[in-house]
């Protein structure tokens, strides 16, 4: 399946996964704030999960993809 977005949609999008990371070792996702302090979204993903939400941050011009923190 096949989803147009907006430039606005994609800035958005983008500025979503830009502040987006992941526990390594327990999947949590959440958002850095401040000082690298991490606020969990109480979601936890998989290791395929990270790759999907990678593939996304790609095509929104976002190459780091997401980040990873232990």
């Amino acid at each position: 399946m096949e989803i147009k977005l907006t430039e606005s949609e994609a800035t958005l999008l983008h500025s979503i996964l830009g502040r987006l990371v992941m526990r390594s070792r327990t999947g949590e996702v959440g958002f850095m704030h401040g000082d690298n302090r991490f606020v969990s979204m109480q979601l936890r993903l998989k290791k395929g999960d990270k790759t999907s939400l990678n593939e996304l941050a790609k095509k929104v011009s976002l190459s780091a993809g997401v980040r990873e923190i232990p």
